[in-house]
């Protein structure tokens, strides 16, 4: 099972999400393509029009702000190696993060003790706090945001909550990945 089909799993089987909920990763929208951010702008684009065309904003094509859809919200990621985006009828984040890059230093100076006992790696603390970052209004900084638990989903993805999101976190040879949702729609 691909990373696309991971999170798409997640949230529809184990969360009954059956809302308009869309994962698109692809490798060649990772951030060694000089068009990464453009090319992932496009695939949603692409997407938008064939399914939901009165959704199509100006900001689908500005690459300096997220897009800002008129009913369906988007998070947009990449790496090294990874981009991509979800749609979702819910408040969403979506992080993609090359493990090398994930310092254990660094997630222990925004995770409190408890995070960082019941996390299941420490790879997938930061991506997750990232992708509630992206989700949620109300953190000004990583070092705010409070995981409360973790536990063992399937296809090795972990679930995890905070106090205002639900997501998934699992990670492959190169990256981890996270992916929320807000648990009260909006």
């Amino acid at each position: 099972m691909n990373a696309t089909e991971k999170i798409q799993n997640f949230f529809q089987s184990n969360l009954g999400i059956n809302d308009i909920f869309y994962t698109d990763l692809r490798s060649d929208w990772g951030d060694e393509n000089p068009d990464y951010r453009l090319s992932i702008r496009k695939g949603l684009f692409e997407y938008l029009k064939n399914n939901h065309p009165d959704e199509i904003a100006d900001s689908v094509w500005d690459l300096e702000t997220p897009p800002v859809l008129k009913s369906l919200f988007i998070s947009i990621s990449h790496s090294h190696g990874m981009g991509g985006f979800i749609v979702c009828t819910w408040s969403v984040g979506l992080d993609i993060e090359n493990t090398t890059r994930i310092s254990e230093k660094i997630v222990e100076r925004v995770s409190s003790e408890e995070e960082l006992k019941s996390c299941p790696e420490f790879e997938l603390l930061w991506p997750a706090k990232e992708a509630i970052f992206k989700c949620s209004t109300e953190f000004y900084t990583i070092s705010q945001i409070q995981i409360q638990s973790w536990q063992a989903s399937q296809n090795e993805t972990y679930f995890f909550t905070s106090f205002t999101t639900v997501g998934c976190a699992f990670k492959d040879s190169k990256h981890s990945y996270a992916a929320v949702i807000k648990k009260f729609k909006l």
